[in-house]
């Protein structure tokens, strides 16, 4: 228990980034809201009714299923509490503007990271049953940690892939102690009812996974009673039919009804595809061996596991075999949607797939070390670091390791990146430090931070820079420490097995729930005591936190707020300076607090134009441009106001660094400015997000007007044009 706490507690300090957390939480546009707003809903007393909620892909319901959201419920009403006492406006409505860095929001994050360490301490305990510890935890960690999972842990928590990862490992973990206990589960009379229920979450947490539901719940049914004696356990199954359509009923079919909603109305156009030969070998072949995201790259254990799966001897194979055809479904999921997933990995696979070939990798180890002896784990370490670092890569820059708008497979475009296992290998081989500096953006970077601050206030560093961290913020420590202690908690609670027999050395339950209980509090007092400590820090800061709150939760533009500009532009006719004042007052307050803000400094040099201060403008665009060098609209607005000003040749320059830009680079800085750039796209023409294609090629079109016109002006100096051209907003 002590190496797989250790191994937990790595992937937290390496992959949470506590700036996130700081500068407004993890907020993904698209399927994030969806998910928070079922929990929303429910923790607030509005559920079935979705019309205090923030949506954004459907403005009426949710999309995304609900049952990741019922696992989080728990965490997200208790830290709601918090939002409760401090009055929060988030009680009455939830807005782009409040929830972002509220408690209710972290009891989200804090669910994804507390279900995935459960689900590894889950493996690696019913693995303990069938094979020697030190299989079981090679099988772990080379299994689930290196694979992929901790990302939807720790970098993208309001997402589904966690919940499915928790929910198979809790049944793979029952699976394997009932084949070494005298008792096994559903044994009670009320464990039909336990079993309904999870069988039910498996399902409301993705749709695909009703096969998987039914399989687990008709194995453990299998392994407890003769096939012969099914017919007599009428009851069982009522109860178990009872609790399954319950769940599916109150949390599926009623919330649709009230709200008069037809689930993924195009799901039909993936489901009855028609994939031709060609196409089909192609698209293995890309699954496979894709430098974008191949299994062989990024989940080399799955395919080493479902090879051991079939070849290997283990405990109750045919079960197990049972369980994995059902992942036949999530395969084909994979084929006819054509990328995957617009996120790191196959996720509609690997969640759900990883934790049923936990035991079979296991064996294999076993295997080939009874053959070949321990020397072979240097081997095993090999396989498993291309996909630990696809994994640290992930987000790292916004230049090559994120994800933009392209064609994909079977003829349909999506979010992905073509290249990126090649940028990982370029960045490990010939960029290391860059690579350090990818290792270090998690806590390393956090507590350097920590330790910098700390030391500039007593006078022993006077000049010490972090982009990521303007201000300290007491509440980011003791979220980031919360995190942190999930492993020793758990750890505390699943005691370490004597001389490798489960069933020894195991207190009663109630002394395990009061000994979990007293740590905690340990834990939670040490984190009171350091936020104590750093209070006087917090207190010297020349900007106080509360500018910092201004900006976040009381001062942010809405949507509306953008139509004036939108309408300004769409006439043709500069803006009323008054009205620009209050925008360049504000952008200003935010490039102050959150240096390196591209998208604000853009905004700020647009107001500053219109305002005619151009020099300031220059220098607002150029800082954005240094913040965020792919993005087209800046070279693009900075190349106007120098044909403005006469000077075509610096002009010519920009544009034609503007022109050289990949337009998906663009693209996808759009999407992540979730406080500038896609309130304004929202209420552009066509459907967000597909009019963005259509925007930058309109953008486009204009730089090359606006190249043709430098170029003739060059070409007359004597009689330069008169003309003048207006910024675009984006």
């Amino acid at each position: 228990m002590k190496r797989i706490s250790l191994f937990i507690f790595i992937c937290s300090f390496i992959l949470l980034r506590p700036f996130i957390i700081q500068n407004g939480g993890f907020w993904y546009y698209g399927d994030d809201q969806d998910y928070f707003a079922h929990s929303a809903s429910i923790v607030f007393g509005q559920f079935p009714s979705y019309k205090k909620e923030y949506l954004v892909i459907d403005k009426d319901y949710p999309q995304g299923s609900i049952g990741c959201s019922l696992l989080a419920l728990p965490f997200v009403g208790s830290f709601s509490l918090i939002d409760r006492l401090s009055n929060s406006n988030i009680v009455q409505q939830r807005t782009p503007e409040n929830i972002p860095r509220s408690w209710t929001q972290f009891g989200f994050l804090f669910a994804a990271c507390f279900y995935f360490s459960l689900g590894c301490f889950l493996l690696y305990r019913g693995a303990l049953y069938c094979v020697e510890e030190r299989y079981a935890f090679l099988s772990v960690v080379f299994t689930v940690m290196a694979q992929g999972i901790p990302l939807y842990a720790y970098r993208r928590p309001m997402f589904s892939p966690y919940g499915e990862f928790f929910l198979q490992s809790l049944c793979v973990f029952i699976f394997l102690k009932n084949l070494n206990s005298a008792k096994k589960f559903p044994d009670l009379t009320w464990h039909y009812l336990v079993l309904g229920i999870i069988s039910a979450l498996i399902f409301l947490t993705r749709y695909n996974n009703i096969a998987l539901a039914l399989a687990w719940s008709l194995v453990f049914v299998l392994m407890k009673e003769h096939p012969i004696k099914l017919f007599n356990q009428w009851k069982e199954a009522l109860l178990w039919a009872f609790s399954f359509l319950g769940m599916v009923v109150i949390f599926k079919i009623w919330p649709e009804a009230y709200n008069q909603h037809h689930p993924y109305p195009w799901i039909m156009h993936y489901l009855v595809r028609n994939i031709s030969f060609p196409d089909f070998i192609h698209r293995t072949g890309h699954i496979l061996f894709g430098l974008d995201w191949g299994l062989i790259y990024t989940a080399p254990y799955l395919l080493l596991g479902l090879f051991s799966a079939f070849y290997l001897k283990y405990p109750a194979k045919k079960y197990l075999l049972g369980i994995i055809a059902t992942l036949v479904v999530n395969l084909y999921i994979v084929f006819v949607w054509g990328d995957q997933g617009s996120w790191h990995g196959y996720r509609y696979l690997i969640a759900c797939a990883t934790p049923l070939l936990v035991l079979p990798v296991a064996f294999l180890i076993k295997h080939v070390e009874q053959l070949k002896g321990k020397k072979l784990t240097l081997v095993w370490t090999l396989l498993a670091i291309p996909p630990a670092l696809s994994m640290v890569c992930f987000e790292a820059n916004h230049s090559t390791f994120n994800l933009y708008l392209a064609p994909v497979d079977l003829g349909e475009k999506d979010f992905t990146n073509y290249l990126y296992q090649f940028h990982v290998w370029g960045v490990v081989l010939f960029k290391p430090m860059q690579f350090l500096s990818f290792l270090c953006m998690g806590g390393v970077e956090y507590f350097q931070y920590l330790l910098t601050h700390a030391l500039k206030d007593l006078g022993l560093f006077a000049n010490s820079y972090f982009r990521n961290y303007t201000i300290f913020d007491g509440w980011t420590l003791v979220k980031i420490l919360l995190i942190y202690s999930i492993p020793f908690s758990l750890r505390w609670f699943f005691k370490e097995p004597a001389n490798g027999h489960l069933e020894k050395n195991v207190p009663h339950y109630r002394s395990r729930i009061i000994s979990c209980l007293l740590f905690v509090l340990w834990a939670y007092g040490f984190i009171f005591l350091l936020y104590v400590i750093n209070l006087p820090c917090a207190e010297r800061i020349k900007e106080p936190p509360e500018a910092i709150y201004n900006v976040l939760n009381h001062g942010l533009l809405h949507q509306d707020d953008y139509k004036y500009l939108l309408e300004m532009e769409r006439r043709g006719i500069y803006p009323n300076k008054t009205a620009l004042r209050e925008f360049k007052d504000y952008f200003q307050l935010v490039v102050d607090t959150f240096p390196g803000q591209s998208d604000s400094y853009s905004m700020l040099g647009y107001c500053q134009y219109y305002l005619g201060h151009k020099n300031e403008a220059i220098k607002d665009y150029t800082s954005s441009c240094q913040s965020n060098p792919v993005f087209f609209g800046n070279y693009y607005n900075l190349a106007v106001i120098y044909f403005n000003k006469g000077e075509f040749l610096q002009s010519a320059k920009l544009i034609q660094q503007a022109l050289s830009l990949p337009l998906q680079s663009t693209a996808q800085s759009l999407l992540s400015s979730n406080r500038v750039y896609i309130l304004i796209l929202e209420q552009l023409p066509g459907q967000f997000p597909e009019n963005i294609a259509q925007y930058l090629s309109e953008e486009k079109q204009k730089a090359m007007e606006l190249l043709r016109l430098d170029m003739e002006n060059l070409n007359k100096p004597a009689s330069p044009s008169n003309q003048k051209i207006l910024l675009q907003l984006i």
